[in-house]
């Protein structure tokens, strides 16, 4: 293990213990460690949920497992609130005939020990080409409020849950992979498996396509931040269903032809190395240990979709699209939108949000005590990020992300 951190270390150990169980990785409670920063990081990466129950048995500090406790109840209240939405969706295509599957989230959850403490965010879910805006209609006509209608989903919300409608789910940068996994998607869901978690019914993708939705969910979110609970969703997944021979016969040739197997092999191997999954799984033994190494790294640093991203972390990103303009004032406009808080009142400005945000990073870049050098240094980790993300073959944005309407 190559993580110098003290308190990560104590983080990944929580976590080996809580998932694998103490019998399996018996877990010691250093009280010298920062257990409020500890706790602060496993929010961060929204996996503070999962080591609550085992923090009420180790924990020495009242204070402490206090914090845990209340995420934990807080986290199951939503996890609940959540499911029960789905339920009536649910319900709601299944009278109007209307087939999809749950993407992530409770198709996700199901492989885990104790389901109702992964977190859960939102609600995707997809439906054939054909169902899109008969689906999209349904759900507007009974209470769910069109907040975004994007290419790839719509976004919808309804009793403070969003649902996000996907036209398409694959992010390549070739053509042909998005076809060859949106196609096997689509094709799945006439297959669907009917899924109960506590009670909850809902449709999932059947084994081998739930896996690859896992694992393209990290391949798009390596580049703008990838956090603990996607890694730990597909490690859940590998346990339960990705042994060596099924790995061999159904899974390794279609990640072949879709240039994922040398993610799927780093990303499991580095779960063995760092989140405790059995050594049993012996496919991803050739992966090369300092890739996995620095995807730690990456997933420490940048959190649950880049939440734990600084100002000198999105400068090194925009310097990754130095070479495609257009992909750069995107990446711009979004992290405009997010920045410039007089668009609360003044909502018309958000066309210009591109360049509020150029304005914000040349007036920090000038504040700095050493502006070149701070550029230098975010020059040369760019270059190291993109030779990471080159060697291990992800999608990348500044490399133009295709969509189905693209030309082959």
């Amino acid at each position: 293990m190559t993580i110098q951190n003290k308190n990560d270390q104590m983080m990944l150990a929580l976590l080996r213990s809580a998932v694998w169980g103490e019998q399996r990785y018996p877990f010691r409670m250093e009280k010298t460690a920062d257990w409020a920063e500890i706790y602060n990081e496993l929010r961060m990466q929204t996996v503070d949920a999962l080591p609550a129950e085992m923090m009420g048995r180790v924990s020495v500090d009242k204070d402490i497992y206090s914090l845990f406790f209340q995420s934990a109840a807080l986290n199951v209240s939503v996890w609940y609130t959540l499911m029960q939405e789905q339920q009536q969706l649910y319900e709601l295509f299944q009278e109007h005939d209307i087939p999809f599957v749950i993407l992530k989230g409770a198709a996700a959850a199901i492989y885990y020990p104790d389901p109702v403490y992964r977190t859960m965010g939102d609600i995707d879910l997809i439906v054939e080409p054909s169902d899109y805006e008969r689906a999209l209609q349904c759900m507007q006509n009974h209470g769910y409020e069109a907040d975004r209608l994007r290419d790839r989903h719509a976004e919808l919300r309804k009793n403070g849950i969003e649902f996000e409608l996907h036209r398409y789910f694959s992010t390549f940068n070739q053509k042909e992979y998005l076809d060859l996994l949106d196609g096997m998607i689509f094709d799945a869901i006439a297959r669907a498996k009917r899924a109960e978690i506590e009670g909850f019914v809902f449709p999932m993708l059947p084994t081998l396509e739930n896996g690859l939705v896992l694992l393209e969910h990290i391949n798009v979110h390596i580049e703008m931040g990838l956090g603990l609970r996607q890694i730990m969703d597909w490690m859940m997944y590998v346990d339960r269903e990705l042994n060596d021979e099924y790995y061999e016969k159904a899974f390794q040739p279609v990640i072949r032809r879709l240039d994922l197997e040398k993610l799927a092999v780093t990303v499991t191997r580095m779960c063995q190395l760092y989140l405790g999954l059995s050594e049993e799984i012996t496919w991803c033994q050739e992966a090369e240990e300092d890739l996995c190494h620095i995807l730690m790294e990456v997933t420490l640093k940048s959190g649950n979709f880049g939440h734990k991203k600084t100002e000198d972390d999105y400068a090194v990103s925009y310097l990754h699209y130095r070479k495609n303009p257009i992909q750069a004032l995107l990446l711009l406009q979004r992290r405009g939108c997010y920045t410039w808080k007089a668009l609360e009142k003044y909502p018309i400005l958000k066309c210009f949000a591109w360049l509020y945000q150029i304005c914000r990073l040349i007036k920090k870049g000038f504040s700095r005590k050493q502006p070149l050098r701070s550029l230098v240094r975010n020059t040369k980790e760019s270059r190291r990020q993109e030779d990471f993300m080159d060697r291990l073959g992800v999608a990348r944005r500044n490399k133009g992300i295709v969509t189905p309407c693209d030309k082959k």
